[in-house]
C-alpha cells in the first residue's frame, strides 16, 4: 500500500509541477536573481535577412502571407522571401511565380513531391546568403515592426535565436481557441522567464530566427527546425524570446485539429529531446536540462501519469481520503466531458472549459505517444 501511495503521489506532483509549478518556480527565482535585460527600445543595427515560408497546397493563404512579408517595416534590399513549395498541386506555386515577377526578393523553390518539412527546409536553406534565417509558414502574419525587433535582439552578437510572440487572433471563437489561446499566453511568459534566466531551449517553429551560420541540416528520421536553439546553445550562443516581435495565426477550432497539434508537436519533438537528454553537453549544463525535463519532457508524458494516477489510486478504495480523491478524478474527467458538449452548443464556463482543454490536449500527447510508439514517420505530419 505505501508502494501505491508513493506512485500516486509522485503522478500527481509531476503533473502539478509541469502545468503549474514550474512557472511558478521560474517567477520566484527571477525575483531574486539578476535577469538578463531585454533588448532596449532603440536604434537597429539593419542586417540582411532571409524569410523562409513552407507551403505545401496553400493556394487559399499564400498571397496573404507574401503580402504581409512585403508590408513589414524593413528595407526590400535586405530582405529575401523564400517560399518553399513541398510538393504543392493546386495554383500555390502559379501564385508565388506571378509575385516573383514583380517583386525580385520574392523567390520559389519547388520540389515536386511531397517530402516533408525537414526535407524542405534542408533544401531551401542552400539557397540562402544572407546573415539571418527567419522560418514561417503560410498562415502566420507578422506585425509591421516584427523583423526590426528580431533584428534588434540580433545586434547583440552573443545571440544565436530569437523565437517571438505568437497570439491566436481567433482566440474567441469557441472554448477550443479560447483554451489553446490561454495555453499559449502562459506558455509565452514561462519563455519570457526562461529567455530571461538564461534557459530557454525552445521557440515556435512559425515564427524564429537564427543566423545562418549555425543552420545545419536537420535529420529527416526526428528531428525539426525547433532543435535549432538547442544547437545555438550548444555552439556558444543565447536564444532570446523577444515578446515585443508579435506574430498571429489562428488557432485549431476543432477537435480533430486540436488532437493533431498536440500529436504533431510530441511525434516531431520528444525523439529531439531524448537526444538532447543524451548529450554529454547537458551533463555540463544542468540549468538546461533542467528546463528541457521540467518544460517539455514531464509535460509531453504526462498522460501517462495521469494514466497512473487513476489506476494507482483503483487499488487503495477501502482508504477514505483516497476514495474521495478518486471521485474528484472522474468529477474532473466528466467536467471534461460537460466542456465537449459546451463546445458543441457554444456555451462558454471558464473552469470546465480549461479541464475540457486540459484533458484534450493530453488525449493528443497520448495518441502522439502511441504512434511515436508505433513509429509513425514525422514526414507525415
Amino acid at each position: 500500500m505505501e508502494t501505491l501511495k508513493f506512485i500516486f503521489w509522485i503522478s500527481a506532483l509531476l503533473i502539478f509541477y509541469t502545468y503549474i509549478g514550474y512557472f511558478l518556480l521560474l517567477k520566484f527565482i527571477s525575483l531574486i536573481i539578476k535577469r538578463h535585460q531585454e533588448t532596449p527600445n532603440t536604434e537597429v543595427n539593419l542586417m540582411s535577412v532571409t524569410i523562409v515560408i513552407t507551403a505545401h497546397n496553400e493556394e487559399k493563404l499564400i498571397e496573404r502571407r507574401i503580402d504581409n512579408c512585403l508590408k513589414l517595416d524593413y528595407p526590400n534590399d535586405l530582405l529575401e522571401i523564400i517560399i518553399a513549395s513541398d510538393g504543392s498541386t493546386d495554383r500555390t506555386n502559379e501564385i508565388v511565380l506571378a509575385k516573383a515577377r514583380e517583386y525580385p526578393n520574392i523567390k520559389l523553390l519547388h520540389i515536386p513531391s511531397h517530402k516533408g518539412r525537414a526535407f524542405i527546409l534542408n533544401n531551401a536553406i542552400k539557397k540562402v546568403n544572407n546573415e539571418i534565417i527567419l522560418f514561417s509558414d503560410a498562415n502566420t502574419l507578422f506585425n509591421e515592426d516584427y523583423l526590426l525587433q528580431i533584428i534588434k535582439a540580433f545586434n547583440d552578437p552573443e545571440v544565436g535565436c530569437v523565437g517571438g510572440q505568437l497570439t491566436y487572433a481567433n482566440f474567441n471563437n469557441n472554448i477550443i481557441t479560447q483554451n489553446e489561446s490561454l495555453y499559449w499566453k502562459v506558455e509565452s511568459k514561462i519563455r519570457q522567464l526562461e529567455s530571461e534566466l538564461g534557459i530557454l531551449t525552445s521557440v515556435s517553429g512559425c515564427n524564429f530566427a537564427i543566423r545562418k551560420k549555425l543552420f545545419t541540416p536537420i535529420s529527416l528520421a526526428h528531428e525539426i527546425d525547433d532543435i535549432y536553439p538547442y544547437r545555438s546553445i550548444k555552439a556558444g550562443f543565447k536564444v532570446i524570446h523577444q515578446r515585443r516581435a508579435k506574430a498571429f495565426e489562428d488557432s485549431p477550432e476543432t477537435i480533430g485539429h486540436q488532437l493533431y497539434s498536440r500529436e504533431r508537436i510530441l511525434i516531431q519533438g520528444l525523439p529531439g529531446i531524448l537526444n538532447e537528454i543524451k548529450d554529454p553537453f547537458f551533463l555540463k549544463n544542468p540549468r538546461l536540462l533542467f528546463s528541457v525535463i521540467s518544460h517539455r519532457f514531464i509535460r509531453w508524458i504526462s498522460p501517462l501519469f495521469l494514466i497512473i494516477l487513476l489506476i494507482s489510486n483503483t487499488f487503495m478504495l477501502s482508504i477514505g481520503f483516497y476514495r474521495f480523491l478518486f471521485t474528484l478524478q472522474i468529477l474532473f474527467m466528466l467536467s471534461g466531458l460537460i466542456g465537449l458538449l459546451f463546445n458543441t452548443y457554444k456555451r462558454k464556463v471558464k473552469i470546465i472549459g480549461s479541464l475540457f482543454a486540459f484533458y484534450l490536449a493530453n488525449l493528443g500527447f497520448l495518441l502522439g505517444l502511441i504512434k511515436l510508439i508505433g513509429n509513425v514517420r514525422m514526414s507525415k505530419y
